[in-house]
């Protein structure tokens, strides 16, 4: 029974981890799976700009459309039996500007698969949070590596908890992704 899975959580709390782990345990369960992690969609563009500082102006609507060409790209062409994995940082305070089209995208994939949209919030202690972000790895693939800046973003910000859709909250912070991603499968998921 194929699934669409959306990881959410603030920088750090190891959606990317977790989303691999979770691929491995469905394919070990003879399952197939594609991991649409967030940065395998916005590197596509942080990779050819300037980074220094704060991001230009109007970086975020070229990720929009680099998402839209992968989200279509999974309607046309994607397996249906083919469980698909997204990772995303999603504040409540951004939801009524989503592009309609990624969320519109997300449910058409969720009906070409038997089991939907199933949600997946991330919780990580700040602390923690705030060691994780400063990983050597993180700078490598273009992440937020500023402990400052990500306490800014958990003290002024609530991961989304869509109201339609299946949901759980795992927090992560002394969990292994291996562990994570066996709860996530085991979940009692209407």
């Amino acid at each position: 029974m194929s699934a669409v899975y959306l990881l959410l959580g603030f920088p750090g709390t190891g959606k990317y981890t977790v989303g691999k782990a979770l691929a491995a345990e469905l394919e070990q369960r003879g399952e197939t799976v594609r991991l649409i992690d967030n940065h395998y969609v916005n590197n596509v563009i942080f990779g050819v700009i300037d980074q220094r500082g704060r991001l230009p102006e109007g970086v975020w609507e070229l990720v929009r459309q680099v998402r839209n060409a992968v989200t279509s790209a999974l309607l046309e062409f994607g397996a249906p039996e083919r469980n698909i994995i997204f990772t995303n940082f999603i504040t409540e305070a951004e939801v009524p500007d989503l592009p309609p089209e990624f969320l519109a995208r997300l449910n058409a994939l969720g009906e070409q698969r038997s089991s939907g949209v199933r949600v997946v919030r991330l919780t990580c202690e700040l602390e923690e949070l705030s060691r994780r972000v400063q990983l050597q790895d993180r700078a490598e693939r273009m992440k937020l590596t500023n402990s400052d800046v990500l306490r800014k973003l958990v003290a002024e910000n609530t991961i989304y908890d869509p109201p339609d859709r299946p949901t759980i909250t795992l927090d992560v912070t002394d969990v292994s992704p291996a562990e994570t991603a066996k709860r996530i499968l085991d979940a009692a998921w209407p």
